[in-house]
Order: structure tokens, then C-alpha cells, then sequence
């Protein structure tokens, strides 16, 4: 199942991430955990033992800014897909460090986030099965 984790320390903000991104799931008839998170510190902690498919992210915040927060979830899950969503759009050209889907500003446009959403999933790796090669070793007995 998609997981989906949304980090935004402004609550209306993060209410609103939620709903859209609700919205979007429902119409796609899509099934995923969406869990929100209101500072970036809890999910810091929440990512040292649980693993989402898809993160959205504001940049500004406080403690750990998303860019930070962006790059530890980078460095931890190479495959992840990183939404950036923020008010401030002077930093974009950093957080191309984290390689995010897209660099939304505020206010979020339905159509641009359902389209980036509609990528993002495309590229995330739902496997839930860990797979690897083994190789048969041939015994000769001499």
C-alpha cells in the first residue's frame, strides 16, 4: 500500500495537504496511509523506523528546515519521492539537492499537485517484496 507522509509545522497548511491530497487519491480510487506530521522532528524520529513511499514538505521550519529534512530522507531511501510545498521560492534551486518531484509554491494549485502527485507515484517503488539473485554453486568433487 502507498504511504504518504506530509510535514508541515502550520496546521491549516498541513490540513490542506491532506484534503487535496485526499482528494486526489479518491478520485484516482487510489488506497494509501497518508500520516501527518506538524514538525519536522517527529518525522525525523518516525523515519528511523518506518519508511514512506511518497513525502510532502515545507521548506520553512522550525528546528530543521525541509531542505535538511529533504536530504536525511534522501540519504536513508534513495528511491522516495520528495514533493517540496512552500511559501518561499528562493530556495529551489537548493532543494534539488534532496532530487524532489517538484517544487510547488503556496498557495498549491489542485491541478499542479494532482499532476505532480500523478508523477510522483509513477516513480515510486511499491514493491512490498524484497527481492535478490541467488547463485548456485556447482561442488566438485575431485
Amino acid at each position: 500500500m502507498l504511504r504518504i507522509a506530509i510535514c508541515d509545522d502550520i496546521l491549516h497548511e498541513l490540513e490542506t495537504l491532506v484534503s487535496l491530497t485526499e482528494e486526489f487519491l479518491a478520485a484516482h480510487s487510489l488506497e494509501a496511509e497518508i500520516v501527518k506530521f506538524s514538525h519536522p522532528d517527529v518525522l525525523l524520529t518516525a523515519i528511523e523506523t518506518e519508511s514512506f513511499h511518497l513525502y510532502i514538505l515545507d521548506i520553512v521550519m522550525p528546528m530543521v528546515s525541509g531542505l535538511e529534512l529533504g536530504k536525511e530522507i534522501r540519504r536513508l531511501d534513495l528511491k522516495a519521492q520528495i514533493i517540496y510545498a512552500t511559501t518561499e521560492p528562493q530556495f529551489a534551486l537548493q532543494a534539488y539537492a534532496a532530487s524532489p518531484v517538484n517544487y510547488l509554491i503556496k498557495p498549491i494549485e489542485r491541478q499542479q499537485l494532482f499532476d505532480t502527485l500523478t508523477l510522483a507515484i509513477s516513480k515510486a517503488d511499491l514493491s512490498e517484496e524484497k527481492t535478490f539473485a541467488v547463485k548456485k554453486l556447482q561442488t566438485v568433487c575431485g
